[in-house]
């Protein structure tokens, strides 16, 4: 599959090259070009007996769904059911770059001659991120999208930064953000993460000093360089502001550190990003005037994030 095909979405936070998703949509109904090769499974024994062809032939019936076809080379594919709503098994699929950083996931749920699909805006870890979190016997979907070391350097092992939420699958309305309802498991499994990114780059670079910093001393070098250290710790905080916002409800959190972020050519991606998701009339502002750069990369990013922005607001996801 191909994220640029893919009915679902985008992540938004991996790259910042990369364009900006849409928010989460109620999902629709689509009816498949041909019978299914397998009966929809009601129970966990049955699902445990779909065959992953039998879920590739159902997924290759949907060329209106992926576009120009199924990339399996470029792209790792899994899939899992799990109980998403009462009495229905749905099917997730998700698709990640073979770095495991970026993608995106759907979640399938097929009655008589036709489908419901739904989009997450993240690929999904199927064996540790399908989890009932709340206890009601219902599956949540926990998400995460990288932003920053997304891919590594050759001579360093990689410490990526990641944005975590939790969705809920709600007939009628599709997957919402359930991060704030679920703040029990987020501060116990999810927020450790976000500490743990931050004390690893410390930690790689007190072990490379020790193992190599006598040769870059002598070639007149530092290690790490600046840049890279201001976007890492940058990261770390992003995420854990995004935490604040998200899941504390403090709606400004990280306002001054987007602003501050801005001023910097290692950071202003950042900053932008996150001003795109702070509900504030100077957020608004910035955004505005970052749009209006000549920096023709960062006012695109910018003009993007807005209109994102204002999809977030249309939809009441940002206030």
């Amino acid at each position: 599959m191909r994220t640029t095909a893919i009915l679902t979405l985008l992540v938004g936070l991996g790259n910042v090259a990369l364009g900006q998703p849409d928010p989460p949509n109620r999902g629709e109904w689509k009816t498949p070009q041909r019978a299914l090769l397998f009966a929809w499974p009601s129970s966990g024994a049955a699902a445990a007996t779909i065959r992953q062809e039998d879920v590739l032939d159902l997924l290759k019936r949907f060329d209106e769904f992926w576009g120009d076809g199924l990339d399996l080379q470029s792209w790792g594919w899994d899939f899992r059911f799990a109980p998403l709503s009462e009495g229905k098994f749905y099917l997730i699929v998700t698709e990640h770059c073979k770095s495991d950083d970026c993608g995106s996931s759907t979640a399938l749920y097929c009655e008589r001659n036709r489908c419901f699909s739904a989009g997450l805006p993240a690929p999904v870890d199927l064996k540790n991120g399908v989890v009932d979190v709340d206890g009601d016997g219902l599956a949540e979907i926990v998400g995460k999208e990288c932003i920053d070391d997304c891919y590594g350097s050759p001579t360093l092992p990689r410490l990526p930064v990641y944005v975590y939420s939790i969705y809920k699958f709600v007939e009628g309305a599709g997957f919402v953000d359930y991060s704030a309802k679920a703040a029990g498991y987020y501060r116990e499994h999810l927020l450790p993460k976000i500490e743990e990114a931050r004390k690893g780059v410390e930690a790689r670079v007190a072990t490379f000093n020790q193992e190599h910093g006598d040769l870059f001393r002598e070639r007149g070098l530092s290690f790490p360089p600046a840049g890279q250290m201001q976007q890492h710790k940058a990261a770390t905080q992003y995420a854990y502001d995004d935490y604040l916002r998200r899941v504390q409800g403090e709606k400004d959190a990280g306002l001054e550190n987007a602003l501050h972020w801005m001023e910097s050519e290692y950071t202003k991606y950042l900053g932008i990003d996150a001003l795109a998701r702070i509900p504030n009339q100077i957020a608004d502002q910035k955004l505005t005037e970052a749009a209006r750069s000549t920096d023709r990369r960062f006012a695109e990013r910018a003009a993007g994030l807005l209109e994102f922005r204002s999809k977030l607001k249309a939809r009441g996801m940002l206030k």
